[in-house]
């Protein structure tokens, strides 16, 4: 009786020893990878919150679902987050929304995100340090006038909020 729990004890062993590092193995070939963030510069001619779509591109192996939270921030900070995951369709781009008025206008950062991986065999959360730009520009007119007195006045039309622009005559 002992040389049959001792085989039976041996054959499990040698069991886990062969199915073992293949499982391990399966787990490690896992990978995820953004390449790329990006969104369309906008150009805004007042205050009004704009909805605008962020893209992202991406390489996997071996990866059955997963997620990833990229950050976008302004030079206020923090404005919003866009997601993306293999549950939505199309996976590459989410619809936000920047409202210049709270968020204001420049360049804003998109990235770094946080992804959530897994298979069948293994998961992953990990920070992905890639990163994308786009620009808010307040729309802003010019013109140009002079009279017969050699005054030059360079008018701004204030079409933007944010400009803050003013006219001014200058003597040549």
């Amino acid at each position: 009786m002992k040389f049959l729990k001792r085989a039976l004890v041996a054959s499990v062993a040698a069991l886990a020893l062969a199915i073992g590092p293949a499982v391990f193995a399966e787990a490690a070939s896992m990978s995820f990878d953004v390449t790329k963030l990006s969104a369309a510069n906008m150009v805004v001619s007042n205050d009004n919150c704009r909805y605008f779509s962020v893209y992202r591109k991406y390489k996997k192996d071996d990866v059955g679902y997963w997620t990833v939270d990229s950050e976008i921030a302004g030079r206020h900070g923090y404005t919003t987050d866009a997601y993306f995951g293999s549950y939505k369709n199309p996976s590459t781009k989410d619809r936000n929304m920047i409202c210049p008025s709270l968020d204001g206008l420049g360049r804003y950062r998109i990235g770094p995100s946080e992804a959530n991986v897994d298979n069948d065999y293994s998961w992953d959360a990990f920070t992905d340090h890639t990163k994308g730009y786009f620009y808010v520009r307040g729309k802003s007119y010019t013109s140009l006038s002079s009279k017969r007195k050699r005054y030059y006045r360079v008018t701004f039309s204030q079409v933007s909020w944010a400009t803050g622009a003013t006219s001014k005559s200058v003597k040549r």
